[in-house]
């Protein structure tokens, strides 16, 4: 696994629509291991070991990890106005962001009519 994600994966982040889910999965896909990446549904917590598309989850939290190619994508989710707005909950100091995904169908892998 590289350390630094490139500047074209940046910014596929960056101008990403719409489903949020398949973003966050984009992401993990680029997450450098020394960060952490937890989601949650309810109290029930799945490691890093797990896939982040699963559709039952809906709470993120990334922890940096002190990688600045982790950085670098927590920023690129943060010029995504769109998912930011919808998505983030809350940020602390040491590099943990923490996003709700809020399901709707399509995120679900359903069709909608």
């Amino acid at each position: 696994m590289k350390l630094y994600p490139t500047k074209d994966e940046l910014k596929k982040i960056a101008e990403w629509e719409g489903d949020w889910i398949s973003l966050l999965n984009y992401v993990y896909e680029l997450w450098h291991t020394s960060g952490k990446w937890n989601h949650f549904k309810g109290n029930e917590c799945f490691q890093t070991e797990t896939n982040p598309s699963d559709p039952l989850s809906d709470t993120y939290e990334l922890c940096i990890g002190g990688v600045s190619g982790n950085e670098d994508l927590v920023y690129a989710l943060k010029d995504n106005k769109s998912f930011w707005l919808d998505c983030w909950e809350s940020s602390h100091r040491g590099g943990k962001y923490v996003f709700t995904v809020n399901h709707k169908p399509s995120t679900l892998g359903g069709n909608s009519a």
